[in-house]
C-alpha cells in the first residue's frame, strides 16, 4: 500500500507520542510504586501477625472453686 508522505508523518507521530505516553505511565506506576511498597508490606506483616495470634486455643478447663 502506498500513503503519501504527509500521512507517513502523522502516522509516526501519533506511534511516537503513543510509546513516549507509554514509558511515561510506567515511570509513573513505579514511583507510586515506591511509595506505597512499604506501608502495604508492614501492613500485610501486621496482618499475618495479627492471624497467627488468632489461632490460639482457648479450650482449657476452668478449676473447680475449693470450699
Amino acid at each position: 500500500m502506498y500513503y503519501n508522505k504527509e500521512d507517513r508523518n502523522i502516522f509516526l507521530m501519533i506511534i511516537t507520542v503513543l510509546i513516549v505516553s507509554i514509558i511515561a505511565l510506567i515511570a509513573i506506576f513505579n514511583n507510586l510504586w515506591q511509595l506505597v511498597k512499604t506501608p502495604l508490606r508492614d501492613f500485610s506483616s501486621q496482618i499475618s501477625q495479627i492471624s497467627k495470634s488468632t489461632n490460639i486455643d482457648y479450650n482449657f478447663p476452668i478449676p473447680k472453686k475449693k470450699n
